[in-house]
């Protein structure tokens, strides 16, 4: 067999695997198949993986880390449960970068399949996920590498302040 058509005979089993799949990121995304990734190139490792998570369900979400015990509970903070969809598509806390979102598409209204699976979808939700660090370690953590610098600042000015006698 030569190599072009070892990889049409692979591509054909990967094709019917996918077809064939039942899970529950199958049953929401149709597959269709590509030789590349859709992500841009050069965005932070951070951003690819929220990006990922978040398209598997996966990751840092309450919803998410409830089932295996790392959560107490899967509510967000503004009360409803913390899903992927529920952070893109309505938590209240993103409603402005949601706007930003929609203008970017030139949409009314935005769905997953958009968002996640088309070109355009994937550069808007990378933009979406750079600006509000959504399902991202540091933003599951409660701070942004910023904050812990000035956390740290404040702490060492604090310090300072103790040993002189000003607090």
């Amino acid at each position: 067999m030569t190599g072009i058509k070892i990889k049409q005979k692979a591509r054909l089993e990967w094709e019917q695997q996918i077809r064939d799949d039942k899970s529950k990121y199958s049953q929401k995304f149709a597959a269709q198949p590509k030789n590349k990734i859709l992500i841009p190139k050069n965005i932070k490792r951070s951003t690819a993986s929220a990006y990922f998570q978040l398209k598997i369900g996966h990751g840092y979400n309450r919803q998410y880390l409830e089932r295996f015990h790392k959560m107490d509970s899967p509510l967000c903070s503004c009360g409803s449960i913390q899903s992927p969809e529920h952070l893109i598509l309505s938590c209240k806390w993103y409603r402005k970068e949601r706007k930003k979102l929609k203008e970017a598409l030139n949409v009314s209204t935005l769905s997953l399949r958009r968002l996640l699976c088309t070109k355009t979808g994937i550069e808007a939700i990378i933009a979406y996920i750079d600006q509000t660090k959504i399902s991202t370690r540091t933003w599951h953590m409660g701070s942004l590498a910023e904050d812990a610098e000035e956390s740290e600042a404040e702490w060492q000015t604090i310090q300072y302040n103790t040993i002189w006698g000003r607090y």
